[in-house]
């Protein structure tokens, strides 16, 4: 009979060769992507069940000449993904409907969000946000910290 130890010791390999399988399988970029694009997508993704973000429209956080998010993987459910933003703390992909999308570039330009339809957005590793009061933020106010927030939907 082996001890516990030394049973705990056998199984390591076991579970480094198991975990570094998987992550060849998920991780290997598709035709024509680099290895940071198809990063940015498997974070993006990671953000909303399967069942929405499988067939999702992956977005960069760029912006391009035209003023819209950079497709790095077109979908064909009419959701969208982003990766994480570098400039937090935690992990934060999110997903989200035209209705947030829409929210999204009125902020962006300045405008004044116009909501016509109740939207939903997923945020399945949590989030982390600069400020509770002041949503353009970017860091935490001198002798406050990051708000790190669950994994939650909106």
């Amino acid at each position: 009979m082996m001890l516990p130890r030394m049973k705990k010791v056998a199984l390591l390999p076991v579970l480094a060769i198991g975990a570094l399988a998987i992550g060849l399988v998920t991780g290997t970029p598709a035709a024509g992507q680099d290895v940071d694009t198809q990063a940015q997508i498997d974070n993006a993704i990671s953000a909303a069940p399967s069942s929405v973000s499988a067939a999702s429209t992956v977005l960069a956080r760029e912006l391009d000449a035209a003023g819209a998010f950079v497709v790095l993987q077109e979908g064909s459910n009419g959701w969208y993904c982003q990766a994480d933003d570098l400039g937090t703390p935690d992990p934060d992909p999110m997903c989200f409907d035209q209705t947030w999308l829409d929210w999204m570039y009125a902020k962006g330009a300045g405008e004044a969000p116009t909501v016509s339809a109740p939207g939903f957005a997923y945020m399945l590793q949590g989030g982390s946000e600069a400020s509770n009061t002041d949503p353009d933020a970017t860091e935490p106010a001198d002798g406050a910290e990051w708000m790190i927030s669950p994994p939650h939907i909106m």
